[in-house]
């Protein structure tokens, strides 16, 4: 997978990143099995960026 360096410590980062942030915000009552669902599967296709912010 293609990465970027970030920053001055030259974080490498892969491109493809996972957006976390709206998953516990403003849907209501969660199912964590349904919540953590996406994420392991980001995982599992080489996602090491998980941005929460």
């Amino acid at each position: 997978m293609k990465t970027v360096e970030l920053g001055t410590q030259r974080l490498r980062v892969p491109v493809q990143g996972f957006g976390a942030m709206g998953m516990s915000v403003d849907h209501g009552p969660g199912d964590e099995r349904e919540s953590v669902a996406p994420l392991n599967r980001a995982v599992d296709l080489g996602a090491t960026l998980i941005d929460t912010a």
